[in-house]
């Protein structure tokens, strides 16, 4: 099994490490990760996730249902409240 040694800058490492903790991984899973694309994949596609304070709050809530329109039974119904929420702003 190899070994990887790098060097990141302290600020960039905290910032990552908190995206993997809010994500349930650790830095090694998440370097696996990378080489496992890398190797399989041959061009690795990642999702992208905000590392702002509110984002972050927002998906949470949403997790939990906190700030939710739905449900909706079919997209019209969604779009309906959408557009209703913009006429209330």
């Amino acid at each position: 099994m190899a070994v990887v040694n790098v060097h990141i800058d302290d600020d960039i490492y905290a910032h990552a490490l908190a995206l993997f903790n809010f994500r349930g991984k650790t830095a090694n899973e998440m370097v696996q990760e990378l080489f496992e694309r890398a190797a399989y994949d041959e061009e690795p596609h990642y999702e992208q996730v905000p590392l702002n304070a509110e984002t972050i709050k927002a998906i949470e809530d949403a997790e939990k249902g906190i700030g939710l329109l739905g449900p909706f039974s079919s997209m019209e119904d969604f779009w309906a409240a959408v557009n209703s929420e913009d006429d209330d702003a």
